[in-house]
């Protein structure tokens, strides 16, 4: 017979967990896609929720992973898992990764790996299933790691924010949310819990490995740091709520001031350094927060000493470049500073080599698409003239610029002639006072053709190359990004 003081623990954290998921959001009727590992946290989760499916009319489905590290013991957890949930009548989704060569003692199987392979499978399933929501049972104890685990690798106030309830899955353009109901609850509270309602749940041996960074943490620094405060757990977690307040207010302004300072497109965020300098450091921190998530990949986490660089590079002058976690780069202009994640995908953007071009047609190089088409004058002057206002589009005087046309970037010693000079100069110098970064001035696509530089791809073309009262025939270009 189960005593009254498990039944009193029982009913508190059930109570705990109702009240979490209702300050999550979550109303009647609703489905819950619930991760569950076999672990303590996940079963005491998967339990709670049981009990609570009917005063909540939950909608429930479990999913779980095998991450290929644990041979015998993950196909044991597989196998414990969907028992658990067949006893509740809980359809159960899995899917098992393989790495051939990893293991238990080895680091070919990284901890961001298995995390971004453990959150795509939620996804991949809430979105197959349409579910909006995803529960995990991460507890106090992984709060308290988690914020150790972001104050050593310098992440920042941000970073000692932690966890919250809810969330989105940190997978790219994800519509999930994710909930973390037992936030408030230890992991001694779930094993008791376990105890108390007769299961038996799995012990994963890898969290006595000293091979995963957050274990030596749970297994080495907490142990130490409790010698020194007993309630470590505690204190770091109210430190998580009052770094959450402060960030919470720094992020308002920001939300307030945001169109104002930035301009935004699919690729990157440009900020303005006149009104970035006006404002307080601790909220130019948040901005270079708030720009570097918006174009950095999910599992992505950029350092304070980063964010600290930033704030230096856009006090300074152009032509600074620095580059950041998850393949993006952060380069100054005279006038800004640009997150750039257009080379996350296509790390070589440098124009290397030279390509002939057809003219008129279509041409695909490395990076671009190039099409033309030739036009009478009058065709121009009525249909096409609107065309100069995109920068990769150039109308050209047909018989001005001759003949044999080609691609390349930039070599030393180039000299153009910028539309409406009369003297050419130094392609260097176009650049310097076009106020193109050093960084990217290897990916700007020069056209040449036998007469010369006919257009500085994106910026301006050769004067002489331009339509005038005498032209009769137009060369109409247009530049597309691959």
């Amino acid at each position: 017979m189960t005593s009254k003081p498990e039944v009193f623990l029982e009913r508190r954290l059930i109570r705990q967990t109702e009240k979490a998921l209702k300050e999550a959001g979550i109303t009647s009727p609703t489905s819950l896609l619930v991760g569950v590992s076999g672990g303590p946290d996940s079963i005491a989760l998967l339990h709670m929720l049981w009990r609570l499916r009917k005063p909540l009319s939950l909608d429930l489905t479990v999913a779980h992973i095998n991450h290929g590290v644990r041979r015998l013991e993950g196909i044991e957890d597989l196998r414990f898992v969907r028992d658990q949930a067949a006893k509740f009548n809980i359809p159960v989704f899995t899917r098992t990764l393989d790495h051939p060569k990893g293991g238990q003692h080895t680091k070919s199987v990284s901890e961001q790996f298995l995390r971004t392979a453990r959150y795509q499978f939620f996804e991949d399933l809430a979105t197959e299933l349409k579910i909006d929501h995803v529960v995990v049972g991460h507890t106090a104890d992984d709060q308290a790691e988690t914020i150790l685990l972001h104050l050593i690798r310098g992440s920042g106030l941000s970073g000692l924010v932690g966890m919250q309830l809810k969330g989105s899955l940190p997978v790219t353009d994800s519509n999930v949310h994710l909930i973390r109901p037992l936030l408030a609850i230890s992991k001694a509270m779930t094993l008791e819990y376990c105890n108390s309602v007769g299961m038996n749940p799995r012990v994963d041996s890898t969290n006595q490995s000293s091979v995963f960074l957050r274990n030596r943490i749970r297994n080495e620094l907490v142990p130490l740091l409790s010698q020194y405060n007993p309630a470590i757990n505690e204190s770091l977690i109210r430190l998580s709520h009052s770094s959450y307040q402060a960030t919470e207010f720094m992020e308002e302004h920001v939300q307030r001031i945001w169109h104002n300072l930035v301009e935004q497109s699919p690729a990157n965020i440009t900020i303005s350094k006149k009104l970035f300098a006006s404002e307080h450091p601790a909220i130019q921190a948040t901005i270079i927060k708030k720009a570097y998530n918006l174009v950095a990949p999910p599992d992505s986490m950029i350092s304070q000493k980063q964010i600290d660089d930033i704030r230096q590079l856009l006090s300074v002058g152009a032509g600074r470049q620095l580059r950041l976690p998850g393949q993006i780069e952060f380069t100054t202009t005279y006038s800004s500073g640009v997150f750039d994640k257009s080379f996350a995908g296509n790390p070589e953007k440098n124009i290397l080599g030279t390509h002939p071009i057809n003219f008129p047609g279509v041409t695909t190089i490395p990076g671009w698409k190039i099409e033309s088409s030739v036009v009478s004058l009058e065709d121009w002057t009525t249909k096409f003239n609107q065309l100069s206002q995109n920068a990769f589009v150039a109308s050209l005087d047909m018989a001005a610029i001759g003949t044999e046309f080609y691609v390349r970037g930039r070599l030393q010693g180039d000299r153009f002639q910028p539309m409406g000079m009369i003297e050419d100069k130094r392609l260097q110098d176009f650049f310097v006072d076009e106020h193109i970064p050093q960084s990217k001035r290897d990916q700007v696509p020069l056209l040449l053709s036998s007469s010369g530089l006919v257009w500085v791809v994106g910026h301006r073309i050769a004067n002489w190359a331009r339509i005038t009262d005498t032209s009769t025939t137009v060369l109409i270009t247009e530049f597309t990004k691959l």
